[in-house]
């Protein structure tokens, strides 16, 4: 009680304008931006917050060590005559100096138990505490020299990164790569089966420990957070598999043992992310994908590595760099160390021009007129479906100059304010320009913004186009009516019938496909016009974590059927029975243009094993699916390998279902953690069986 009610007098009320997004309000005179985005109904902007997303290089840390990174800071900090480069290159100094300080901590704390425990009987205790501090003898300062020291050398700088940045999305990156040699020398180093044996078991437990420690922080958000985000721990994406650098197949022996204790422990953190590349990657390492997704019904995402290093390369992305990329945060691409994205920055509803559209810039639950005017919703304003879909485009056109325009403002204040010198020291670039990574020191600079609700937006315009404009059952004026009543009135069952009738997204029907990928090309195309605060792109995708039940939650009724304050539909994923046949889902989604989603997507599926399939038949259909979904040119899908029965079951008696993890769309959750209208929404997704 005493810590709260400090924390009530002193600590909040100091930090309630000291913080990046007061400090924007008062540098930018509360513009309208920023007024759009605190109605959290129309878009949201995670740099209000931190900037997080993105991956440093570890490497860089295990091959060289922190005293010879500092050497060559200090060098290039004397022979540098740049004022504003020597005081980064000395805040590079500091933070890495003070990441020493910690290790070393670290090892006296260790010591210290040690001595407790001389005369105990604790051998197991006290053997981790003697190779504890044997690692901390070595590491961060020096080269790893042994899988436990890299390691622990990635564990200790990771803490310390989280003191710089914000504890959402910062990711791991190809763990199974980067600490491969590692992993190797200790197997070389054993001469017996036994002792390859225990260095198996042993790397093993080291890497369960290393995924405990990674669950055990959680980002402290207020109880708005919990409803916008229900369930999402910290999101530390970890990568494994696909292919290397230069081309050749990086699946190895660590990256089954990172599935093994993946499949073992079942923790939504870290978020594990699996490459697949269709003609690099053996059918056994993708049936082993399915496998771990089975036994823990919902990880690790899969991606395909062939179409994601594709889209990279057209974005820029040099062959070898587009190569080495992992997941960020859900399932955003990043090139580790090189790239500087924050690719979740900007959370954007595309449900909220077509509101401002229908109600000519009013939008009925923030009860003022926002949008702007684009004329009332009627066939004398719309005469023809092309001049309402212009209509939407415009109204969409302004909520993406004002993203542009506070994302804009909040990089300005973080620059000021929040520099990431630490981070900075562990990519590449930021030491040859003399600048931290939020000034744009890194190779490649991008901002991320996911686009969320596009399905409802495509079966909304459906029913319009065919209930309107080509069989004129329906006017827009009558359509808009029933919407006000939210569908209530006796005469909308009628039109909720002709309305489940009409071909939607996931039904594999070509106006369906073709009016979403004019909408994804117009969304690029916008975004393409802005530059970010550093000069980047604006990359855009469409996953949508559980800001899907967010934005539902605020936003009324719609064309398409959907009651106010329904969740929409998740990521890149067909609403709920758009079709009861699996394949036609997988190929609406294929056809799409992936190079308009740089930021990459999120195409959901519950997908369950038939009682009557053996385990390896049902195995042999997950992955016959996912390698179909690659061969078409799908680019990202994940499972939830559960039963809308089982998940009614846990809502009922979540005593029972402590750990039952869940897909929500890009991170992983127990089933139970969620809020209400998100477990309805997992529940209400439509159950494909083998």
């Amino acid at each position: 009680q005493e810590a709260e009610d400090d924390l009530n007098k002193f600590a909040f009320p100091y930090f309630m304008d000291r913080n990046i997004r007061e400090q924007a309000r008062v540098e930018f005179g509360n513009p309208k931006c920023q007024q759009l985005e605190e109605y959290f109904s129309i878009f949201f902007a995670w740099k209000a917050h931190g900037i997080s997303h993105t991956i440093p290089d570890f490497k860089i840390l295990l091959e060289r060590g922190i005293s010879d990174i500092l050497r060559e800071i200090e060098e290039v900090n004397r022979d540098t005559k740049d004022s504003t480069k020597k005081e980064f290159y000395s805040g590079m100094e500091k933070t890495l100096a003070g990441v020493l300080i910690y290790a070393n901590n670290l090892k006296i704390e260790a010591q210290q138990q040690l001595g407790e425990l001389e005369n105990s009987n604790v051998t197991s205790r006290i053997d981790s505490l003697k190779k504890m501090v044997a690692s901390l003898e070595n590491i961060p300062a020096n080269p790893a020299r042994s899988f436990r020291d890299a390691i622990t050398s990635i564990w200790v700088i990771w803490v310390c990164l989280h003191q710089e940045n914000h504890n959402a999305g910062l990711s791991l990156g190809r763990l199974d790569q980067i600490l491969y040699p590692y992993f190797e020398n200790d197997m070389k180093s054993a001469t017996t089966d036994q002792e390859r044996s225990s260095v198996t078991e042993n790397t093993i437990e080291l890497i369960g420990a290393f995924y405990l420690k990674c669950q055990d922080h959680l980002t402290l958000v207020p109880d708005v957070g919990n409803k916008l985000f229900g369930g999402s721990s910290s999101d530390q994406a970890l990568t494994v598999g696909g292919i290397t650098p230069e081309g050749e197949n990086a699946v190895n022996d660590l990256t089954y043992i990172f599935l093994k204790v993946t499949e073992i422990l079942c923790l939504r953190d870290p978020n594990v992310n699996a490459r697949f590349h269709p003609e690099k990657n053996s059918a056994e390492y993708l049936q082993r994908l399915c496998e771990v997704n089975i036994n823990t019904t919902a990880t690790p995402s899969i991606h395909n590595d062939k179409k994601m290093i594709e889209v990279l390369e057209k974005h820029g992305f040099s062959r070898e760099d587009a190569s080495n990329w992992a997941a960020t945060g859900c399932v955003e691409p990043t090139s580790i160390g090189k790239h500087f994205g924050h690719t979740g920055s900007l959370m954007v509803n595309l449900i909220a021009p077509l509101e401002f559209l229908i109600n000519n810039g009013y939008h009925s639950l923030i009860h003022n007129k926002v949008g702007i005017q684009t004329g009332e919703f009627s066939l004398d304003t719309f005469p023809t479906f092309e001049s309402l879909i212009t209509g939407y485009k415009k109204q969409l056109s302004f909520i993406i100059e004002s993203t542009v325009e506070y994302n804009n403002n909040l990089g300005k204040i973080h620059q000021r304010f929040h520099p990431t010198p630490l981070l900075s020291a562990l990519f590449e670039g930021p030491l040859e320009k003399g600048m931290d990574v939020v000034n744009g020191g890194a190779k490649y600079n991008s901002t991320g913004t996911t686009m969320i609700g596009l399905t409802d937006v495509v079966d909304s315009f459906m029913v319009l186009k065919t209930l309107v404009y080509e069989q004129n059952k329906y006017t827009l004026v009558e359509i808009k009516n029933a919407i006000d009543r939210n569908y209530s009135a006796p005469e909308d069952k009628i039109l909720l019938e002709y309305i489940k009738k009409i071909p939607k997204f996931g039904s594999n029907d070509n106006d369906t496909n073709e009016f979403a990928q004019e909408i994804m090309d117009f969304i690029y195309q916008e975004y393409a016009k802005y530059e970010n605060y550093r000069g980047g792109k604006y990359f855009t995708g469409y996953w949508s974590m559980s800001q899907h039940v967010a934005f539902g939650k605020l936003s009324a009724a719609l064309p398409s059927g959907r009651l106010e304050g329904k969740a929409f539909t998740p990521g890149l994923t067909p609403s709920p029975g758009s079709s009861d046949q699996l394949i036609e889902n997988i190929k609406s989604v294929a056809q799409l243009d992936f190079s308009k989603a740089p930021d990459n997507v999120a195409f959901n599926i519950k997908l369950v094993p038939n009682a009557k399939d053996t385990h390896l038949e049902a195995l042999e259909q997950f992955a016959g699916y996912t390698k179909s979904y690659f061969d078409l040119g799908g680019m990202q899908m994940q499972f939830n390998v559960v039963t809308s029965a089982t998940l009614r079951d846990a809502m009922a008696h979540p005593e029972q279902y402590r750990w039952l993890m869940v897909r929500i769309s890009g991170y992983n959750a127990y089933f139970i953690t969620l809020n209400k209208e998100t477990q309805i929404e997992l529940i209400e997704r439509y159950e494909f069986k083998t």
